[in-house]
């Protein structure tokens, strides 16, 4: 079995920030972000000023695997099948519970592997206050409210900085501020067609 490069890891049980991943499944998909500043590379410094918030790429997921402190084991979620541990050894919490296993004792945690279409963008798409506007969404499914922050990077940091559903693909409004959002992202990079 074959499996690919991006996966992602949590503690959905463990973390309120990424509860919702508890509920994730393969077909979704999870798209991050990170905040970037231009880099002098003459003067080794970042450049005063240019630093904001980028796409950075998307996993979707094809498996969800559980590590289960009580067996000591990874198990796919959905088959319930256990996983040898080697292929997802690239993942950050699969390499510290083998090479800090005192610390996953008691702690179960979650690696959603990521689909041949999964994909780091080429450039980094910035995300954009028209974007934020016409694409994203706070929790009560409102545009986000720029006025209670310092700073738009602030605000949307705030907003996105736990994993929460954006799109229900299930309401046509949902699935054309999904097309919006993608439209965003494939003015700079090539991407597979995502539903």
């Amino acid at each position: 079995m074959s499996h690919a490069t991006f996966t992602y890891g949590d503690t959905p049980y463990v973390n309120a920030r990424a509860s919702s991943l508890r509920g994730a499944q393969p077909g979704d998909l999870l798209f991050f972000l990170a905040n970037l500043a231009s880099f002098n590379g003459d003067t080794c410094q970042f450049m005063p000023g240019q630093r904001a918030l980028y796409l950075i790429g998307f996993i979707e997921i094809s498996t969800v695997i559980e590590y289960l402190p009580s067996t000591g084991q990874l198990r796919n979620c959905y088959s319930g099948e256990c996983c040898e541990i080697t292929p997802f050894m690239r993942n950050a919490h699969v390499n510290h519970l083998l090479t800090l296993p005192h610390k996953y004792r008691q702690q179960r945690f979650s690696v959603f592997e990521g689909s041949q279409r999964s994909r780091r963008f080429q450039y980094a798409a910035p995300i954009t206050k028209e974007m934020c506007d016409t694409c994203l969404r706070d929790k009560g499914n409102q545009c986000f409210d720029y006025g209670k922050f310092r700073s738009f990077s602030a605000c949307v940091g705030s907003y996105t900085r736990a994993v929460r559903p954006q799109f229900n693909l299930k309401h046509q409004a949902d699935r054309e501020r999904l097309q919006l959002f993608l439209g965003h992202i494939t003015r700079l990079n090539e991407i597979p067609t995502l539903h």
